[in-house]
């Protein structure tokens, strides 16, 4: 299972002191894929949401244009989402990329690391996963 971490940081600046404060924090964790024969399940955990307003979860075929799924408001600090995608069987012939946009309190989007689901590898693993199951 690929864990992946988001970090966010934001920069104040005080005009008058001309100082810069910086926030930083891991914001998600844990951002994965799994998928079933029937599903495409999307899972990831918060860890700090202090500065948070919105998740929006984004979807592609090409790795460029991504367009919005679902919308998330935070729920607070250490909490799991999970989203099951319903045109999972749909479009799972071809290569589809995920990714998280985490919008701030001030507007500012960041990204999570990008998901890749390929057909090939998925059906190699469901595969090895019978065979395994079957000698357990």
């Amino acid at each position: 299972m690929k864990k992946t971490f988001v970090t966010l940081s934001f920069s104040i600046f005080f005009v008058f002191l001309s100082t810069v404060f910086t926030f930083s924090g891991q914001v998600i964790s844990d951002f994965n894929l799994e998928s079933t024969a029937d599903n495409g399940i999307l899972k990831w955990n918060s860890v700090n949401e202090e500065v948070i307003s919105e998740y929006i979860l984004e979807f592609s075929f090409n790795n460029k244009d991504f367009s919005s799924l679902k919308r998330f408001n935070p729920r607070g600090s250490k909490q799991q989402y999970v989203y099951i995608d319903p045109n999972f069987c749909k479009y799972s012939s071809k290569e589809f990329y995920y990714r998280l946009k985490i919008i701030t309190h001030n507007g500012r989007p960041a990204y999570s690391t990008v998901l890749h689901f390929s057909p090939g590898i998925s059906k190699l693993n469901q595969g090895w996963r019978t065979i395994k199951a079957v000698f357990q």
